[in-house]
């Protein structure tokens, strides 16, 4: 087995290697390198009361995400845990590693949108090489390059 990066981190006050190997991400007890399931619902409860004073509304596993999901490049599986409250906060927290990923709350969906008006990528969100942005930024080269072009004219023409 080939590993790729190995870490050592904590999941509720417990050291843990986490290894990345071939088949994905796997996790250890650092003290006595017994392998670990991944978190339990009441284990990311628990997480999740630490991590925020808001109360849980709903916790859900999420093994994998679909494009323009608001949980991007983070650790799979997950929790999405569901906040009270007037943000609508969801609070990811990786299976395996015990970690807050992500909190998505509306003023970072109004980001979410906004961002993806101005690097013109609708779908996924991430990449900023779109064509429809390289159709726009050749539209506005060619627009300057008329334009000093017509300049120059209208100043030899006037003499």
């Amino acid at each position: 087995m080939n590993l790729d990066q190995v870490q050592i981190a904590q999941r509720l006050n417990t050291p843990i290697y986490m290894v990345e190997a071939e088949a994905g991400w796997l996790v250890f007890n650092a003290e006595t390198a017994e392998k670990l399931a991944p978190l339990t619902e009441q284990e990311a409860r628990v997480l999740a009361s630490s991590s925020t004073r808001l109360p849980v509304r709903s916790i859900s596993w999420v093994s994998a995400v679909e494009p323009g999901s608001e949980y991007r490049g983070g650790e799979l599986p997950a929790w999405k845990v569901e906040l009270e409250g007037d943000a609508h906060a969801n609070l990811w927290l990786g299976a395996n590693s015990g970690k807050v990923e992500a909190v998505r709350t509306n003023n970072w969906r109004i980001y979410d949108f906004l961002w993806s008006l101005h690097i013109m990528n609708y779908g996924d969100r991430e990449g900023f090489n779109s064509w429809l942005l390289r159709g726009f930024a050749l539209l506005g080269v060619v627009t300057i390059v008329s334009g000093i072009v017509l300049f120059v004219l209208s100043l030899v023409r006037r003499k």
